[in-house]
């Protein structure tokens, strides 16, 4: 994992934030927003996106191992749903 990979995961698993959004990340580590992006694709295995947008429009993201700690079984089972269905 290169070293920009390695700070935008670690921004997202920042305890301070649930979620965060791409310019929130790009502030924290200096990584262009294109770049978090990139990142963000090519680690879908490790990152999610909320179905919620902020009141600007913007995505969400976090960590699959933190949303996992974080959230109940009977919201993460309400969220697959709601992810097969739409």
């Amino acid at each position: 994992m290169d070293s920009e990979t390695q700070m935008v995961i670690s921004a997202l698993n920042e305890t301070k934030y649930k979620w965060r959004t791409i310019s929130g990340i790009s502030r924290e580590t200096g990584v262009s927003g294109e770049k978090i992006e990139e990142i963000i694709t090519n680690n879908s295995d490790q990152i999610v996106q909320s179905s919620a947008l902020t009141p600007k429009g913007e995505a969400l993201y976090t960590t699959r191992e933190k949303h996992h700690k974080e959230t109940s079984t009977w919201s993460r089972i309400g969220l697959a749903i709601r992810n097969r269905a739409g």
